[in-house]
């Protein structure tokens, strides 16, 4: 599973939102459906983050916004958060 599979399996959640799911699923996982091992493998991989998405020079990011705004602070990826 790459970033990418992993980011649409989790949807755009908080770091402490899967950071709880990581705690909660490998807690006993011999009690995890197949749905969950998924889910568990592809939270650990988004907390890793994308290898790919790095900041580029000269161009500007939202670090911070509201409610459905695109910006770094609510999960969203470099390349998502550039400002026009």
């Amino acid at each position: 599973m790459n970033y990418a599979e992993a980011k649409k399996l989790i949807g755009n959640q908080p770091t402490f939102a899967l950071k709880n799911m990581v705690v909660a699923l490998s807690t006993m996982q011999f009690l995890n459906t197949p749905a969950e091992n998924l889910r568990l493998e592809a939270a650990k991989i988004v907390l890793k983050g994308d290898p790919n998405d790095k900041p580029k020079p000269f161009k500007q990011y939202a670090l911070t916004g509201g409610i459905g705004v695109k910006s770094i602070a609510n999960g969203n990826t470099w390349a998502e958060s550039e400002v026009a």
